[in-house]
């Protein structure tokens, strides 16, 4: 058990249990060790996992009926690596010490204002306040609701400063081979009438999460019916599948959706066969053999340690996988994931009929760069991987002119259009398909599409290297959770100012903007056919999607290169 800070500086929240009979619980936090008026409550259980590859279960009640939320919550075990910011061209320490855990990786991180620092800002400290729920990235694989670089802290605390006071939550949820493998063995295993149907329970975690949040928030001072849900990279993928999973019931356990570079449509969902390869690899590798029935295939996998299934899944390029297609909750484009057992229904109170879930989505402008390594690039070489990946030469070759990979390109053009076509199948195809999509669904239902807000972001890394001045995949994490404020400081005392928005002023931007959005007072919006360019200089400006002729050069490209997806992803598979 963690020792409490002093009684006189912890936050304190009693919580009813949904046991029968109920009773109450005591959860104590911990002030920020950034900002004293802003509270902590962390690795709060919210499911419990009985067993590998079984849904978990909502909890009904906390471990403890004094549960000290001072230190974060276990995270799922993970291949080695993660544990830094080296992506991002600069240092942030990572937590020390938090450990791994299959079973105890279910738990949550409530960030919000203390009562005196709302009443030092002049603001009500019994009003309830809109909710941030945000899903890590890591390709599935990797990361926790504790990661530094999405540690809410100095969001809410801009929040606060501005008077538009927010709560924010991280959840930590199933990864790799533990929340994301399936196969049919797995089906074949689930008891008709006991267990929870279907596979991704990962996407299942995080719906269980969202359950725990929606009765249990307002006790940390949270608005139920003002929930936003959102996510970057392969979180962003997950926001979408609840969104669809949304469509299915009838009003959301969110008011709004955040979609940061992932959408569904085309690294995501994969397809239950191609996740058999997969599992049969592992089973070949730990000697399980196809003789085996179903049953005592899935047992004997069970029984293998987490740590060595892990490096085991290393071992067979079994690490970074998709949702699965399963035919019980996730269709390619329908998601319909089971109700969560005990937990409060999707909440009354018209928006499902009378008002849509907004959504903000939106994508870097150079999402994969730095991701090839020039020197390894020749024509000859993509020219063979296309017109193997393609059904005929001649749509190959259209798709290599289509991105300026010719015969004759220097180098540096071939890096440049590789990098391009790797954004585009990856990260802009899927989020162009869903935008188009959502907007005639919003049309057909509503009238207009007024509640989608598409945004594109141009402004580099600020840190050198590589991806300096590049606008990659999560570059605007950077700005938006200001991880890096040290250094975005330093970064300001030597720059002139002149003709861009310095470092600090452009987190404030980015932040009072995505605020905005969470609280339902939007900075800026945009109609329909509009775009919110983040330009190069961290600016803003309008675009016309239909009239631009960028953007008219795009949706073309975007549209030739979506007639054969697979092929497409052929390629992308093949590039690495």
């Amino acid at each position: 058990m963690n020792k409490p800070p002093p009684p006189n500086q912890a936050p304190i929240i009693n919580i009813p249990t949904t046991t029968n009979p109920t009773y109450i619980q005591t959860i104590i936090g911990k002030p920020s060790p950034l900002f004293p008026n802003i509270d902590n409550f962390l690795g709060i259980p919210y499911g419990e996992i009985t067993h590998r590859w079984k849904h978990a279960k909502l909890r009904t009640h906390l471990p403890s009926d004094v549960f000290y939320a001072t230190t974060n919550g276990p995270k799922c075990p993970q291949p080695p690596g993660g544990d830094n910011s080296a992506y991002f061209q600069a240092d942030i320490p990572f937590p020390k010490h938090i450990p791994e855990s299959e079973f105890d990786c279910l738990n949550l991180n409530i960030i919000r204002p203390s009562a005196t620092g709302l009443s030092h800002a002049g603001i009500d400290s019994s009003i309830t306040l809109p909710v941030l729920v945000w899903i890590h990235g890591g390709a599935g694989a990797f990361g926790a609701g504790s990661d530094p670089i999405i540690d809410p802290t100095r969001l809410v605390l801009r929040s606060v400063e501005s008077r538009r006071p927010m709560i924010a939550i991280t959840i930590s949820y199933r990864l790799g081979v533990f929340g994301l493998l399936g196969s049919a063995d797995m089906l074949d295993t689930q008891a008709p009438n006991t267990d929870m149907k279907g596979l991704n329970f990962a996407s299942y975690d995080q719906k269980i999460a969202l359950t725990w949040i929606s009765p249990n928030i307002e006790y940390f001072g949270g608005d139920a019916d003002q929930i936003t849900l959102g996510g970057s990279s392969s979180g962003s993928h997950d926001v979408h599948a609840h969104l669809l999973d949304a469509d299915t019931h009838g009003t959301p356990l969110f008011r709004r959706v955040i979609m940061h570079s992932g959408a569904r449509g085309t690294v995501s969902p994969g397809s239950l066969a191609d996740a058999e390869v997969g599992w049969r690899k592992l089973c070949g590798y730990w000697g399980v053999n196809e003789e085996m029935g179903s049953l005592e295939r899935v047992e004997r996998m069970r029984r293998i340690p987490a740590r060595e299934l892990l490096e085991g899944a290393l071992v067979n390029g079994v690490c970074v996988m998709p949702p699965v297609v399963d035919g019980v909750g996730m269709g390619w484009e329908v998601v319909t994931l089971p109700g969560v057992e005990g937990g409060a229904k999707f909440r009354d109170g018209g928006y499902g009929r009378r008002f849509p879930v907004e959504v903000m989505i939106g994508a870097c402008e150079a999402e994969s760069a730095g991701h090839f390594q020039e020197s390894n690039i020749t024509f000859s070489s993509l020219k063979e991987t296309f017109t193997k990946s393609y059904p005929t030469p001649e749509a190959a070759t259209l798709i290599l002119q289509l991105y300026g990979l010719v015969e004759g390109a220097s180098q540096r053009s071939l890096l440049s259009g590789l990098e391009r076509f790797r954004s585009d199948a990856v990260f802009h195809l899927s989020i162009h398909r869903t935008i188009d999509a959502l907007r005639t669904q919003r049309h057909n239902v509503y009238g207009d599409a007024d509640s989608i807000q598409h945004f594109h972001i141009e402004f580099g890394n600020p840190f050198p290297g590589p991806k300096m001045g590049c606008a990659h995949h999560g570059v605007e994490l950077i700005y938006l959770f200001d991880a890096f404020h040290e250094q975005l400081v330093g970064l300001d005392d030597l720059s002139t100012g002149q003709g861009v928005v310095k470092h600090m002023e452009l987190v404030g931007r980015v932040q009072d903007h995505w605020i905005g959005f969470i609280v339902g007072r939007a900075v800026q919006k945009v109609g329909d056919k509009e775009v919110l360019v983040w330009g190069e200089d961290g600016y803003t400006r309008v675009e016309m999607f239909d009239e631009m002729s960028r953007w008219v050069e795009r949706k073309r490209q975007l549209e030739e290169l979506g007639r054969d997806v697979k092929s497409m992803m052929r390629v992308f598979w093949a590039l690495g």
